[in-house]
């Protein structure tokens, strides 16, 4: 049997936080973040980051773990999450993951094969990312071709990243293939109106800043 996992999730100012709060307090879970940016230490407004004294009585994992200068990869989450979830469930509790970051979110549900890609190479990426767009599509292209397809047409982040992992592993991301994940998910999606949603994201930040 497949372990479970309930994931939170919905965009910014839909309640997240206060409803894994209210969650925690009814089922025996425990709150993990899946927000990039709550992952900084010292990053504290405009990340909504819950307060220290709740997080002292509610245990939130992956906020404030690096420092702004380090990197935190979806790679980095995957690992860390898969070490993380044994503990929860040795505690007789259930992971919350709550989000924030949509890949973040994948990377567990999805169960991306991150642990196959390989690491930078800073010259290479020096180099592409000093060519034109179109130039840098075609090499992409001769990549994988299957791949450049998905990839937004000025997104030149992801079209280095995929030719700089053809060029490293010898290998297309479109060959690699997702395993199942190895857990059982209750995703719970919370919306709002979009002018509400808009009126208590400005809301918020004032709130943030003040």
């Amino acid at each position: 049997m497949k372990k479970k996992i309930v994931v939170l999730l919905g965009p910014t100012s839909t309640g997240k936080s206060e409803m894994a709060l209210k969650l925690v307090n009814e089922f025996p879970f425990e709150i993990v973040s899946a927000d990039s940016m709550q992952f900084y230490k010292g990053m504290d407004i405009g990340t909504a980051k819950v307060s220290a004294a709740i997080r002292e009585k509610y245990p939130h994992h992956f906020i404030d773990i690096i420092d702004v200068t380090q990197e935190f990869s979806i790679a980095n989450y995957k690992k860390d999450f898969m070490e993380l979830h044994k503990t929860i469930y040795e505690k007789g509790k259930i992971p919350l993951i709550v989000g924030g970051s949509g890949l973040y979110i994948r990377v567990i549900t999805e169960n991306f094969p991150v642990e196959k890609f390989v690491g930078k190479n800073g010259d290479l990426r020096e180099y592409l990312n000093n060519l034109a767009l179109d130039e840098l599509r075609k090499i992409a292209f001769d990549c994988d071709p299957i791949q450049t397809q998905k990839i937004g047409y000025g997104d030149r982040k992801r079209l280095i990243r995929l030719i700089e992992y053809c060029k490293l592993a010898n290998l297309r991301i479109s060959d690699i293939k997702n395993e199942p994940p190895p857990f059982e998910f209750l995703k719970i999606g919370l919306m709002k109106d979009r002018a509400k949603l808009y009126e208590d994201t400005n809301s918020r930040v004032d709130k943030m800043i003040d």
